[in-house]
C-alpha cells in the first residue's frame, strides 16, 4: 500500500481557472515546491545529479548545497565521469572536484518552481574535452521520457484523464493523488487513483464550468537513498 511522503504538496492534481475559453488557463499557485530536473524525475536539493541520462557516463556526486532555494544556489561535489577508453563499455570512470551554480528559478505549467540553469566549474583537473565550465538547461515543462498523463475533454463537463508508466514498486513509497482545483486555493476534489500493476490508471472529472484547464500529474517517491523524487507530467485541455 503506498504511504503519503511527508514535506511532499501535492502528487496529482487537476486545476481549472475561471477564465473564458478564448484565454489560456493561469499558472497555478500551488505552494512552493522546488526541484532541480535529473533526467526524468524531479529532484529536491539531490546529492547526486545525472547529466548524461542516456548512459550516465557522466554524473555529478557528493552534491552540498550551500543554500538550496536561493537564486542562484551554491553546490560543491565530484564530477564521475567515463573515459570511455577504448569505448565506453570499456571505460573507467574518473573523479573531479568541481563547483556549480544552478539558477533561472522559473514556475513551471504545475505550479512547481525548478532551477532551469547549471554550471559545473572544474577547480583542477578535468575530463578531456570539456571545458572549466560547463553549462546545462533545463526549460520547465520539457518533453522527457517518464510517466505520461493524456486528458480529453468528452462533452458535458467532463474530462478523461489516463495516466500510464506510473511508478509501481514494492520497495520505494509512492504517492499518487488526485486533486481539482475550481481556483488557486480550494480543491474541489482529493483522491489518490488506482494504479495498475501495468502503471496506469484512469479518472474521469466532471468540471464546475467549460473553459481552459491545467491538468498535472505528479507522483512522490522516496528511498532512503535517493530522498524525495517526484515524477511529473502536465499539460493543457479545453472543457466543453
Amino acid at each position: 500500500m503506498n504511504r503519503r511522503l511527508p514535506g511532499l504538496l501535492l502528487a496529482l492534481v487537476v486545476l481549472s481557472c475561471a477564465v473564458p475559453a478564448a484565454e489560456s488557463a493561469t499558472v497555478p499557485q500551488v505552494g512552493v515546491v522546488l526541484t532541480m530536473p535529473n533526467c526524468m524525475v524531479q529532484t529536491l536539493a539531490p546529492a547526486t545529479l545525472t547529466l548524461a541520462c542516456a548512459d550516465a557516463n557522466y554524473t555529478l556526486v557528493k552534491l552540498h548545497w550551500a543554500n538550496w532555494g536561493s537564486d542562484p544556489a551554491s553546490i560543491d561535489g565530484q564530477a564521475s565521469v567515463n573515459d570511455c577508453t577504448p569505448n565506453c563499455a570499456a571505460g573507467h570512470f574518473h573523479s573531479y572536484p568541481v563547483t556549480a551554480t544552478a539558477s533561472g528559478i522559473q514556475h513551471c505549467l504545475s505550479g512547481r518552481m525548478q532551477y532551469t540553469k547549471l554550471v559545473v566549474h572544474y577547480t583542477g583537473a578535468r575530463p578531456k574535452g570539456i571545458g572549466v565550465n560547463d553549462s546545462y538547461s533545463f526549460p520547465c515543462d520539457a518533453g522527457s521520457p517518464g510517466p505520461k498523463i493524456k486528458a480529453v475533454a468528452e462533452g458535458h463537463d467532463k474530462v478523461s484523464i489516463t495516466g500510464t508508466g506510473w511508478v509501481v514498486s514494492k520497495t520505494e513509497h509512492c504517492s499518487t493523488w488526485a486533486t481539482v482545483y475550481n481556483n488557486a486555493a480550494k480543491p474541489s476534489l482529493f483522491k489518490q487513483p488506482k494504479i495498475q500493476k501495468s502503471g496506469d490508471f484512469h479518472i474521469v472529472w466532471t468540471a464546475p464550468h467549460a473553459g481552459r484547464a491545467i491538468v498535472v500529474a505528479n507522483q512522490g517517491c522516496g528511498t532512503s537513498a535517493a530522498g524525495v523524487q517526484v515524477y511529473e507530467s502536465a499539460i493543457r485541455v479545453t472543457v466543453r
